[in-house]
């Protein structure tokens, strides 16, 4: 591709509908260098050049509606999509994109992204958990396992009475492991309920 090519297609990608911003800044400025009057015999570096024959091929009809197909299908995995982005959202990896799918009910991950956050060992773990049904039902009373120091501290005194069921996916699955389903548990006696996962509770023999 020449120089004169170049030129050529970055302003058609300029006139592109579906341009993404970070793509908008990076075509108009190469655009203003290679028409500007100051820097006669500009040319695109390497990385350049690499960058623009991607935006070529990203914008291409066929690549714009495979991401249209995408986004039709992904409606249907959306529902699993959810579930783990609230899981990442409270950890250290895809925590960004995680968050912006729980705030903005419009966005719909690349299709790379998706597959990265779905399908993996502990995505799937949270997903089999999410979907498994409660060991404890609503209205049910339970008791802390007294084996967990944290559930220890957390029912001293009157929690050692057990607590009332109110809701099951009580929050976001946080731990990738058995027994990570949440409840919203209600102490006998206490005026504010606490969110417990599964595998800190247990009823009385």
């Amino acid at each position: 591709m020449n120089d004169a090519d170049k030129k050529q297609l970055v302003q058609e990608l300029l006139k592109e509908t579906q341009l993404q911003g970070y793509h908008a800044i990076f075509l108009e400025d190469i655009s203003k260098k290679l028409n500007s009057e100051s820097n006669l015999g500009f040319k695109l570096s390497y990385r350049q050049t690499s960058l623009l024959l991607k935006l070529k091929n990203y914008y291409s009809e066929h690549e714009k509606q495979k991401r249209k197909d995408w986004a039709v299908s992904y409606q249907a995995k959306k529902k699993d999509f959810l579930v783990v982005a609230g899981y990442y959202s409270q950890t250290g990896y895809y925590r960004e994109p995680a968050r912006r799918a729980l705030e903005d009910d419009t966005f719909v991950p690349t299709q790379r992204l998706y597959q990265n956050m779905v399908h993996n060992r502990y995505a799937e773990k949270v997903l089999r958990e999410h979907y498994n049904t409660p060991k404890y039902k609503v209205g049910e009373l339970v008791y802390p396992v007294k084996s967990y120091r944290p559930c220890q501290k957390t029912w001293q005194g009157p929690f050692s009475r057990g607590g009332i069921v109110l809701k099951t996916d009580a929050a976001p699955i946080s731990s990738a492991c058995k027994g990570a389903k949440k409840y919203l548990i209600l102490p006998v006696g206490k005026a504010h309920a606490l969110v417990l996962e599964e595998r800190w509770l247990k009823r009385k023999k």
